[in-house]
């Protein structure tokens, strides 16, 4: 185990442990230093994360149930002070993932879907964020995706992440008079999400990258980890409210969502008024549609 870093006896709570991006957190964070609560549904994964963190020198207390219960959410917080004495931050990282045509959605997977993905969010950063706020310290990272921006195949799923950005923007004002930050992170890295992605893809003859990779090599999950380590350090104490787009090779901001320049204004409108403002004066700031920034005709068959 590596010591005198900026992670050194810090208490993080990692959901969404078990495998790909979490796994990976949960190992660098329990590597250099800090003492990490890993959570996940399957506690025989677990129990090897925390043999191996162990093994490194590491501290880490594996707690296995569904962040989307909330008397569990509760226990998962109170549990890392218990145990701790302390909670320095909590990566919001448990999620669900699966590629649909929303007119051939399943109402049992999109529920349980929304979930985990948000309420397992929001129940998670509701407890923690009592502590950070009582303690006048803390960093609560929120996992979301570029999906949030539109993705074609993946509604749910980008609905999901759309809410976990709002969430993050709400907290970070909420919080900043307590010195608690709260950010996001929208990462890209080969997990079985990246997987199915792709097997959709080639299923419904799609183009393999539609958007997510931005034609550039997808890297694996520890590439993305010192973004994470930053974020819970104390240096990055000036840093709220932003969602920081990483790949483990290209960082970016992705831009808050902004009320448009063009504005129009009249006393009393008609759908002619409408008609002539946005095939008009608005035609040409029209936003283009999704992540890849596809700029699709319409009506159908438009050019």
């Amino acid at each position: 185990m590596s010591s005198g870093n900026e992670l050194d006896g810090k208490v993080i709570i990692v959901t969404g442990a078990a495998r790909g991006i979490g796994r990976a957190l949960a190992l660098y964070m329990g590597c250099r230093g800090a003492r990490v609560v890993a959570n996940d549904i399957d506690p025989d994964i677990l129990d090897a994360l925390a043999a191996e963190i162990s093994g490194e020198g590491g501290e880490i207390l594996p707690l296995a149930g569904s962040v989307s219960d909330w008397s569990f959410a509760e226990e998962l917080i109170a549990r890392a002070v218990e145990r701790f004495g302390a909670l320095d931050g909590l990566i919001n990282n448990a999620g669900l993932h699966y590629q649909a045509l929303p007119w051939e959605e399943d109402p049992h997977s999109a529920r349980r879907l929304l979930e985990v993905n948000v309420l397992g969010a929001l129940y998670c950063g509701m407890q923690a964020l009592k502590v950070f706020v009582a303690q006048r310290h803390g960093s609560l990272i929120n996992v979301t995706s570029g999906a949030h921006l539109g993705v074609a195949g993946q509604s749910t799923y980008a609905a999901s992440k759309g809410a976990i950005a709002s969430l993050t923007y709400s907290w970070a004002l909420d919080a900043l008079p307590y010195g608690v930050r709260v950010n996001a992170v929208a990462p890209l890295a080969h997990t079985r999400m990246t997987d199915s992605l792709a097997a959709y893809q080639a299923d419904s003859g799609k183009p393999a990258d539609n958007g997510q990779g931005g034609g550039i090599r997808v890297r694996e999950p520890e590439d993305l980890a010192p973004l994470f380590g930053y974020l819970l350090a104390d240096c990055s104490a000036q840093l709220s409210g932003q969602i920081l787009r990483f790949n483990g090779s290209e960082l970016s901001l992705i831009d808050h969502p902004l009320v448009g320049a063009s504005r129009h204004s009249r006393e009393h409108w008609e759908i002619d008024d409408v008609r002539s403002v946005l095939e008009g004066q608005m035609l040409d700031t029209l936003s283009p549609v999704g992540l890849g920034r596809m700029v699709i005709p319409w009506p159908p068959g438009a050019k």
